[in-house]
């Protein structure tokens, strides 16, 4: 487990259709090391650097269209197949992963006949919070200028920032004001 940072967002038209394509393009050249494993290095250097150089882009411009959906939040307990496992379900799956050196990106490409809302509406009760929060906000994007867009490519980023965080350290950490804060 880590504590990562996770953006959720909504790319609509031509732009989701390029960020679609390069998504998919990138996929195709993992290099598959063995069956159930995921890592960065399976990527060619050049893919790494531009998925993460895409995931950056995506941020900065989170707040313009054609981006019509941007949430981000931190987590620091989900395990990372968590994410893939939305998306990635089966060898027929509409979906891309890749890996950059900071980011994962997980790309659904929509419309898709209400196939991952369905998936979402049956997932049923989970055990841990941060589960529901990423279902949340992946059902808030679904939804997001769905009857204004005919097309969009819904990604999900994930970038680990360090450790997972216990809750005795958030515990201690809520008792004083950090010397970054006091700056």
């Amino acid at each position: 487990m880590a504590t990562q940072l996770i953006s959720v967002l909504k790319v609509a038209g031509s732009a989701g259709d390029f960020v679609w394509q390069r998504l998919h393009g990138w996929a195709a050249k993992r290099q598959d090391v063995g069956v159930g494993e995921w890592s960065s290095h399976q990527w060619p250097p050049e893919v790494r650097q531009e998925a993460d150089r895409l995931a950056d882009l995506l941020r900065s411009h989170s707040a313009s269209p054609p981006i019509i959906h941007f949430v981000e939040w931190v987590d620091a307990w989900t395990v990372g197949d968590t994410f893939a496992r939305w998306f990635i379900r089966g060898k027929e799956s509409a979906a891309v992963q890749v890996y950059g050196e900071r980011y994962e990106l997980f790309g659904y490409f929509l419309p898709d006949e209400g196939a991952l809302a369905r998936h979402l509406a049956e997932a049923g009760p989970h055990q841990h919070p941060e589960t529901e929060w990423l279902e949340s906000r992946l059902q808030e994007a679904l939804v997001s200028w769905d009857r204004l867009t005919d097309r969009a490519v819904l990604l999900v980023m994930r970038r680990v920032t360090g450790p997972t965080v216990t809750d005795e350290e958030i515990l201690e950490s809520s008792q004083c004001v950090p010397d970054w804060l006091m700056g």
